[in-house]
């Protein structure tokens, strides 16, 4: 989901930036397309026919389905390595979809298939409202199988090859209309309010549970779904979603999509792949690969070593995508879904990369919320969510953060606010020393809207900004004289939560995330010791109801049910009971075996 937000209402997030197509084009730079077109599609006849695994799909159990983003998290652990998977709702659990078409009109995207590895951006499409679209799609779709006949009945591979033909080859000339990243107020949700309890309604997704997000005021797109309609072959190209947050993707009815996902550790090795594959397109736009319009085959990607995964979703199935994880795909007719963002705890460390990288400028993409607010605030409120000062009412009531937190997440938080901390106070040294007056302007719990954008990269920034009076402008610590180099009082630090305050933070962290540790381990042990002791109980009565039956020549081990010479076995001379030397568990300091069932010292 490119795109930034500016404003704090859900309707004002703006849709992902159109790139306005170049109306010059032709001459040379026909001439370069062409060119280009002939080498990719010499490319693609020379190049194995490499197959691409499959992704998981996962079938959870009721319990596991109703805890959502309990099992999102548990799904990362397990299944992070393939950046997307499929989700089947258990019998009886899944959302009710309530396809109903508004008269509201939303616009499209005008996608050239076969040159969608071209990367030039779309042209603006038609204008429909979802009852007209869905004609459209239904009429091209037939019209587009009537005129290729045979992909009907080869079903969903035959129309993947299809799609890859057109797209590699440029062989015929193929526009669509997209119909993506559609608000809610203009459609209106398909999740039926009134569906089954404990079905997954994206509309509730991002502030389930323990989420990472649930401080964040209404986003569209982000933590407030948006609808797709789509079409035969129209396409969402590459990308990884802002702040490198997870995603989640529901189908609610149509024709299938066809999904490929690049988990996070093979995202660097997939950006240079593709910077082999188009040089001189790159070099012209360095960010070609945040403006979600280029897409290169995935056989293209594992031929250069990159790890990528493929699914086909259907109707009444979930696609998550993973923090990081970049992903692409088509549809194979017309259908309608919905999806938003969503982040468990363990996503800050993935946020706060994505953070430094549109602020380094490595990516022409702004950030759509203050990460530094809304980091602080599950940090204070894990950590006073039960003081006596919040209790009373002294002090803001804490956010209620549903299910606790982990070891795990305890140190992770300190890691992460120590992290975040170690970069405030090192700009913050340089800025005084620099003599730059401040002012203090206090917020301690994080939930007043004080975030501020930053006028040269963008991002936005809440513990601290710098406003430069002169200019009327605002920015992050890190770009206070990127813009101009006013010195004197026309810049000012402004600091909404104090040193000492953070420093605090970062050392009640690291002892709770201490003693969190060592109650985990001691929890561990205790349950080792019990599991011991259950299975010998276990194994005692089993002894007993069985008797041990000694063969000529040796005997069986009352422990193991093995036999043994009597010269390798310990034999209890009060009741005849043999076992092996190693099988036997209690003995006293001076090695005299016991016997567990008459408890005779051998």
């Amino acid at each position: 989901r490119g795109g930034r937000a500016r404003g704090t209402m859900a309707a004002t997030r703006p849709k992902r930036a159109r790139h306005a197509p170049n109306r010059n084009f032709g001459g040379e730079d026909n001439d370069r397309a062409l060119r280009q077109a002939l080498r990719l599609s010499v490319l693609q006849q020379k190049r194995p026919d490499v197959p691409i695994p499959e992704a998981p799909v996962l079938h959870p159990t009721p319990e596991e389905f109703s805890n959502k983003l309990r099992y999102m998290r548990w799904l990362r652990d397990h299944y992070g390595e393939y950046g997307i998977v499929k989700v089947v709702p258990p019998p009886g659990m899944e959302p009710r979809s309530k396809v109903e078409f508004t008269a509201g009109r939303f616009s499209t995207k005008r996608q050239s298939v076969h040159r969608l590895q071209e990367g030039l951006p779309f042209e603006d499409g038609d204008r429909y409202n979802g009852a007209e679209y869905k004609a459209y799609a239904d009429g091209f779709t037939e019209q587009y199988l009537s005129q290729h006949r045979g992909l009907k009945a080869g079903g969903v591979q035959a129309v993947e090859e299809e799609f890859w033909r057109l797209v590699e080859t440029s062989a015929e000339e193929v526009v669509v209309d997209y119909a993506n990243d559609i608000g809610i107020d203009v459609t209106g949700t398909f999740f039926d309010p009134e569906g089954e309890a404990g079905a997954w309604d994206l509309n509730h997704m991002a502030r389930s549970d323990c989420s990472a997000l649930c401080s964040l005021e209404e986003i569209n797109g982000v933590t407030r779904p948006w609808m797709y309609f789509g079409n035969l072959f129209t396409t969402f190209c590459w990308h990884t979603e802002d702040h490198f947050l997870y995603s989640a993707n529901y189908l609610h009815a149509g024709a299938p999509k066809t999904w490929y996902g690049i988990p996070e550790h093979a995202a660097r090795k997939f950006e240079a792949a593709l910077g082999d594959f188009m040089p001189a397109r790159l070099q012209e736009n360095p960010d070609l690969i945040y403006q979600l319009i280029t897409l290169v085959s995935p056989k293209f990607c594992k031929s250069r070593g990159v790890d990528v995964y493929h699914l086909v979703q259907t109707p009444g199935t979930y696609v998550v995508t993973f923090p990081r994880a970049y992903h692409a795909g088509f549809s194979h007719g017309w259908n309608s879904a919905e999806a938003v963002n969503f982040a468990t705890l363990d996503w800050f460390p993935s946020g706060r990369e994505a953070v430094e990288m549109y602020r380094s400028k490595r990516a022409r993409r702004g950030a759509i919320f203050a990460h530094d607010k809304l980091l602080w605030t599950i940090a204070w409120s894990a950590v006073h969510r039960s003081s006596p000062a919040a209790a009373s009412g002294e002090e803001p009531a804490p956010l209620e953060l549903q299910g606790g937190i982990s070891p795990e997440d305890w140190s992770m938080l300190h890691e992460e606010v120590a992290a975040m901390w170690e970069d405030e106070a090192k700009l913050r040294g340089w800025l005084r020393g620099h003599g730059m007056p401040e002012q203090a302007t206090f917020s301690l719990c994080g939930q007043q809207k004080m975030e501020e954008e930053c006028a040269h990269c963008s991002g936005y920034s809440y513990l601290s900004v710098v406003r430069c009076k002169k200019h009327g402008k605002t920015t992050c610590l890190q770009h206070a004289y990127a813009d101009c180099d006013c010195e004197g009082d026309c810049k000012v630090l402004e600091v909404r939560v104090a040193d000492m305050y953070i420093s605090e933070m970062v050392a009640m962290l690291r002892a709770k995330a201490k003693a969190e540790q060592k109650a985990a381990v001691q929890k561990a042990a205790v349950q080792r010791a019990q599991k011991a002791s259950s299975a010998l109980s276990a194994r005692e009565g089993a002894k007993r109801l069985r008797p041990v039956k000694a063969e000529p020549g040796g005997a069986e081990c009352a422990l193991c049910g093995l036999g043994g010479t009597k010269e390798e076995m310990l034999l209890c001379a009060s009741c005849d009971h043999a076992y092996h030397r190693e099988c036997q568990e209690h003995k006293s300091s001076d090695d005299i075996f016991v016997c567990q069932y008459c408890r005779a010292g051998q």
